[in-house]
Parts: C-alpha cells; sequence; structure tokens
C-alpha cells in the first residue's frame, strides 16, 4: 500500500475512534459530507456487543489497514455476494479513483472475546488536490 493512502486511512480511523465527527467528515468527499457515518459506525458497534451478549459500553481502539489496487470503478458497481447493486455515487468515477481501502475495527485486546467489531471499505478518491473517500461500505470482519 502507498505511503498516502496508508496515511489516509490512519487518519480516518483514528477519527473514527476518537469519534471526531468534524475530523471524519473533513474527510468524506464532498457528495457524502452530509452522510451520516457516526450512526453507521455505532449500530454496527452495538449490533456486534449485542451479538455477543456485552452489555458494557465498548468501542473500537485499534484499526488494521489493508486494500486492493486492482479494483476498478466498475467493479464496485456490480452485485454484492447477496445480488443486491451497491448505490456507488456517481460522482466516484475512474478519473478520481484511487484505492480500495479496508479499516478493520477492533476492540482493545483481551477487552471482549471477539476480534473484530467490522470492516469498512472506502473508495478513496483524488478530491480537490486531496484524498477522501468517496463511497464506503460495512462488511462483517474477515
Amino acid at each position: 500500500m502507498e505511503d498516502r493512502y496508508r496515511a489516509f486511512g490512519q487518519k480516518f480511523s483514528a477519527a473514527i475512534i476518537a469519534k471526531d465527527d468534524a475530523a471524519v467528515q473533513a474527510l468524506l468527499a464532498p457528495w457524502l459530507q452530509v452522510d451520516a457515518l457516526r450512526e453507521a459506525v455505532d449500530q454496527h458497534v452495538r449490533g456486534m456487543c449485542q451479538e455477543w451478549g456485552i452489555d458494557e459500553e465498548i468501542y473500537p481502539t485499534e484499526c488494521q489497514l489493508d486494500g486492493n489496487v486492482a479494483i476498478k470503478v466498475e467493479h464496485l458497481r456490480e452485485p454484492d455476494w447477496d445480488d443486491s447493486i451497491p448505490e456507488i455515487p456517481e460522482q466516484l468515477t475512474d478519473e478520481n479513483f484511487r484505492y480500495w481501502m479496508s479499516l478493520q475495527f477492533m476492540p482493545a485486546e483481551g477487552a471482549v472475546e471477539f476480534d473484530a467489531f467490522f470492516d469498512l471499505w472506502l473508495a478513496v478518491v483524488e478530491d480537490d488536490g486531496g484524498l477522501r473517500a468517496g463511497y464506503y461500505k460495512f462488511t462483517d470482519p474477515d
């Protein structure tokens, strides 16, 4: 993974872990900045805790990065594993798309019995001279 993509992923994941909504919003492409990513993250965290019968409030404290440089925008528009068609913003194009990145959010080691809350996949785009998330989707952790 190129250093600039890694740095972007680290900054993005650190903002989510810190619950810094302003920083997260600043890292989203303009077409996503009205989106409620915080609510979606919180919903996935609560869902995992409920699934594992955890009553205490825990939140991700760590994140591992991965990605796939071979993905093209046309691949993102193909049906998902459940045959649903992803709603890829029309503003996400081959011209601005740079990297398909996975952020795996994890609890503190030993805090709970599961290893990860969820994977957050980002379509990293070039926008106004900087990297931004131009699309995202949640998946179960690998």
